[in-house]
Parts: structure tokens; C-alpha cells; sequence
């Protein structure tokens, strides 16, 4: 989405810019098509092979058509039992003996992630709890120590950088 938006072409993509007019300008169509052109390149070539393979089995291959299709078939946080699944893994998360910290937070912000923006969004209240509740035992001590002090300005990224330093 990043490089999309970058070079204009997000919106072709997520179907909100449809081709300008016949009688539009030139100059118009012309940046149409070729933001089009690249939109279409780069979902193509952004997927591995095995997922080329749905793409070519599409009827018409425009941007917009590639997207849906790739997000029915992938995107797993779009039904209630995806959620429901992905948020039960976010329960289950725990630091193991042996396991970084980092390696840790990150499972914990991959899982926040993939619930971004839908009805079992994860928030930050919640996501720092299950952090500092999980922690190994070697973090009982510092866990203590930012539970019982005032919460004003605390962030999940002040917490994590907190732990991981």
C-alpha cells in the first residue's frame, strides 16, 4: 500500500479512481493508464508465484479486480471466526523460557496487526497488559516496578522499549 500510494495508484487499486472519461484530456488518460500499468505491475510481482497463479486465473486483470480477489482469499481478519481464532492465538501468547524479549513483543504486535482496523481491534490498554502479564519470571521486578507507577504517557512503545533495553 505504501509504494502504491506513492506513486498515486492506491486508489485505482482499492476501486475509489475509475478511468477518466473518453473526452477527458489527454494528458489525463495518460497518467490514468500509466499509474493503471504500474498499479497492476506491482500486485502482480509483489506476490510469490503460487499466488500468480490466482491472479492468471482472473478474467480481467485490472488492479482493483486483483486486490479483492487476493484479500477474499487472504485476508483472514475479515470473518467474525478469523477473528475470533487470531484473537484466541493472542491469548495464548506467552514469552517462553529462552525466548528474547523482542522476539516476544513481536509476535504480540503481529497478532495486534492482523485485527488492526476491524471490530476485534486490539487496543493498547489491552495489548500492554498481556505484555507485562506474559513476561518471563527474569521481568517480575521491572513488570512491579511499571505496574505501580502513574500510567500518564505511557505507550506501548515506551513500555516495549522500556523492557527491551
Amino acid at each position: 500500500m505504501v509504494f502504491l500510494t506513492c506513486e498515486n495508484a492506491l486508489e485505482i487499486v482499492l476501486g475509489n479512481e475509475h478511468p477518466p472519461l473518453a473526452n477527458a484530456l489527454f494528458a489525463m488518460r495518460e497518467s490514468y493508464k500509466k499509474r493503471l500499468e504500474l498499479a497492476t505491475r506491482m500486485d502482480y510481482s509483489s506476490v510469490e508465484p503460487s499466488i500468480r497463479a490466482i491472479i492468471n486465473k482472473l478474467p480481467n486483470r485490472n488492479p482493483a479486480q486483483i486486490w479483492t480477489a487476493l484479500a477474499e482469499k487472504f485476508n483472514t481478519a475479515t470473518s467474525h471466526a478469523s477473528r475470533i481464532t487470531i484473537r484466541k492465538r493472542f491469548q495464548k501468547t506467552t514469552m517462553k523460557e529462552g525466548t528474547s524479549v523482542q522476539a516476544y513483543i513481536v509476535g504480540l504486535t503481529t497478532i495486534e496487526q492482523e485485527l488492526s482496523g476491524t471490530p476485534d481491534e486490539i487496543v493498547d490498554e489491552s495489548l500492554i497488559s498481556h505484555l507485562l502479564q506474559n513476561l518471563s519470571k527474569n521481568y517480575k521486578t521491572l513488570v512491579d516496578i511499571i505496574t505501580h507507577r502513574p500510567t500518564d504517557g505511557e505507550t506501548v512503545d515506551s513500555i516495549t522499549t522500556e523492557l527491551i533495553e
